[in-house]
């Protein structure tokens, strides 16, 4: 078997991480000289203050949740096992522990529940529906909203495929997962031209940020709106974050996106604005000067040359 150089690392029991890619995975745990080093923490630090700050001015709450990456979890399979206390969010929880605009702290809860559940999927970066319980009730806790018990009772689909680090592997490794459908009681009331796009098959989810959608759910036990702005870890499907929340709260709008467009913060005037990122992608500062429609602009003609070149090759095999 043979694995893209210094992207994917074999660990024990068949656990898969990523170490390489674009964000050089593995070296946002070198303090000094690795891609998110103690500065960029420092900057982030900034940047959840000015949230915060400007949160408080319009009277919303503000909560930032980074999703810990696997490496940060459960990278004791690995040898040499990683240090989580060198994670990017190890570092900023430590250096923001006396800010009230400190990020959550989800390393502690999904490393007291590893030893008895897998919270990440082995060939996977992504969470388990475990480990999305896991951060769905850490943020249930600080927000104050009641959980949904029985989330993990809704119905799913028996899936077996390569993920998106056993598609790395040659030949792919296979893994079996659920693809739970959360949303019940929730309805998608609203989705932007991004979200259609990414959900059409024909894309293969190449065009996603900017996408919008918006849930509705009228017998919810907890009242109030939710923006969040995030990423897959959330997204805008049945089966994320997102939906977890959208059958907890009676209004919830994901946008797909690390940065915030204050435009759309001051229209829709939510009671909770969460901001989602998953850490490896914490090598980069959002500079929150989004513009949601000069976006969607410019990921729908992505789409179109996306689609012109489908057309195109599908030409070409006809002649």
């Amino acid at each position: 078997m043979t694995q893209e150089i210094q992207t994917v690392a074999e660990g024990e029991d068949g656990w898969l991480f990523l170490v390489g890619g674009s964000n050089k995975a593995a070296s946002n745990y070198d303090r000094v000289t690795g891609e998110t080093p103690d500065a960029k923490i420092a900057e982030w630090r900034k940047i959840l203050e000015q949230r915060r700050g400007r949160c408080a001015l319009m009277g919303v709450r503000y909560i930032h949740c980074v999703i810990p990456d696997k490496l940060t979890i459960h990278g004791d399979k690995l040898r040499p096992p990683v240090d989580p206390a060198l994670s990017p969010l190890a570092r900023l929880l430590e250096a923001s522990a006396e800010s009230p605009a400190a990020p959550l702290d989800l390393i502690t809860p999904l490393r007291t529940e590893r030893e008895t559940q897998d919270l990440y999927w082995r060939t996977d970066t992504h969470l388990t529906p475990e480990g999305c319980l896991v951060i769905y009730r850490e943020l249930c806790r600080a927000a104050g909203w009641t959980p949904v018990e029985n989330l993990l009772e809704r119905p799913f689909e028996r899936v077996t495929a390569s993920l998106d680090l056993g598609g790395k592997l040659h030949p792919p490794r296979l893994e079996d997962f659920r693809s739970y459908r959360y949303t019940r009681d929730a309805r998608r009331i609203w989705t932007n031209a991004i979200v259609k796009i990414m959900e059409d098959p024909v894309y293969q989810q190449a065009v996603h940020v900017g996408g919008r959608a918006r849930f509705r759910n009228e017998g919810a036990a907890n009242r109030g709106r939710v923006l969040i702005f995030g990423d897959s870890y959330a997204g805008p499907g049945p089966n994320g974050l997102t939906a977890m929340l959208a059958e907890t709260i009676s209004d919830v709008e994901f946008v797909w996106s690390t940065a915030i467009d204050w435009s759309l913060v001051r229209r829709s005037n939510p009671d909770v604005l969460i901001t989602e990122i998953a850490e490896r992608f914490m090598t980069l500062t959002p500079a929150d000067r989004l513009s949601l429609w000069k976006l969607e602009f410019q990921q729908m003609a992505r789409a179109w040359r996306i689609r012109r070149r489908l057309w195109q090759a599908q030409i070409m095999q006809k002649s």
